[in-house]
């Protein structure tokens, strides 16, 4: 059986599909979190509310993630310059990171339960649990993608003329980094 070979032009649509597809995504999180914070702002004027001190790990999670978006920005040089060693290294060094962005956000919640912060009972913390935690629910979706992008990459799957799923793996992990960095300074 022959495979069906595609023009440039209908490729072109697909990366062009693929991407805004991821878009919508994206756009979709955006939203969903621009409505919790304005929720968050609200609660700011309430007579029980109190603000937080941020977490020390919360911070080092900022750092992580943000060197994982240089380690995904790696993997896609690479593929584009056909260096699949390159490309594998970037995304395990990107899962990594992204597994030490999992350790730091579970370490942070241990040190506001060490400073009685529960989310039962404390209104700002309850706002700093959800949405840290629905943050990390989207951090493990980008490590499934990192996990297939990583079997891909074994594959050779990725080089100059193929990087388009790459790509946007690496759309969504850098939203991921931006909103983690916009949270915690909101927060």
């Amino acid at each position: 059986m022959s495979e069906k070979m595609i023009t440039e032009e209908e490729r072109n649509i697909q990366i062009k599909v693929k991407k805004n597809l991821m878009w919508i995504g994206i756009i979709s999180i955006f939203m969903l979190f621009a409505g919790l914070t304005s929720a968050y702002v609200v609660a700011m004027g309430k007579p029980n509310f109190v603000p937080l001190d941020m977490p020390t790990m919360f911070w080092v999670s900022a750092v992580i993630i943000s060197l994982s978006s240089a380690s995904m920005i790696f993997a896609i040089k690479s593929a584009k310059k056909d260096n699949y060693s390159g490309v594998s290294a970037g995304i395990l060094i990107t899962f990594i990171l992204g597994l030490g962005f999992c350790f730091t956000q579970f370490s942070g919640w241990g040190q506001l339960v060490s400073q009685k912060i529960f989310f039962i009972d404390h209104p700002s913390g309850q706002y700093l649990y959800f949405l840290s935690g629905l943050h990390l629910l989207h951090l493990f979706a980008g490590m499934i993608s990192l996990i297939v992008a990583l079997f891909n990459a074994s594959k050779r799957k990725y080089s100059s003329a193929q990087h388009i799923g790459l790509e946007v793996i690496a759309m969504y992990w850098h939203f991921l980094g931006i909103l983690w960095i916009y949270l915690l300074l909101f927060l």
